[in-house]
């Protein structure tokens, strides 16, 4: 692996550790919704930063790119479920 890999790696995980902390918060909703927000603006810029500036040196899958929008849309319902309970 490349160090941009290992970083993109790196900062997935952090994301995905934000995602475990955010239990510990979930009795405050706004910081749950910092918490989850800054795990999935982490995740997809680095994700958009992938697919737009590292395409020209590499071939990416448009899995990867259906992947992206999929989250998207996904983590969104998650953070306004999560944080505004019907």
């Amino acid at each position: 692996m490349n160090k941009m890999q290992l970083f993109i790696a790196f900062i997935y995980n952090l994301s995905v550790f934000f995602v475990f902390l955010q239990d510990f918060f979930y009795f405050l909703p706004f910081i749950h919704f910092i918490i989850y927000f800054f795990s999935f603006f982490v995740y997809f810029s680095h994700k958009i930063y992938q697919i737009l500036f590292l395409s020209h040196y590499y071939f990416i899958p448009a899995q990867d790119v259906l992947f992206l929008f999929f989250h998207f849309f996904l983590d969104l319902f998650l953070i306004f479920q999560k944080t505004f309970p019907l």
